[in-house]
């Protein structure tokens, strides 16, 4: 009976010691992915911000042929 306490014990502890390791490795990998994480965003917003600045220069330059196409429609006789 001594026996399979103890082996219990050394079990319950060695399982307490390997949770102990887990939370330190995910703690890492959370704080190593928290500073990757930083520059990726900064990047995804600037790209955003770019293609937001690409639509609305095609929006203006769609606007100006519109308005051609319908100067020159007005011109030619049908």
């Amino acid at each position: 009976m001594k026996e399979l306490l103890d082996t219990l014990e050394a079990r319950v502890s060695s399982l307490l010691d390997e949770r102990d390791l887990l939370r330190r490795e995910n703690e890492t990998l959370r704080e190593e992915l928290e500073r990757a994480e930083g520059p990726l965003r900064e990047e995804l917003d600037s790209l955003r911000e770019e293609l937001d600045r690409e639509k609305a220069v095609r929006e203006v330059a769609t606007q100006r042929i519109d308005a051609l196409l319908l100067r020159v429609k007005e011109r030619i006789p049908e």
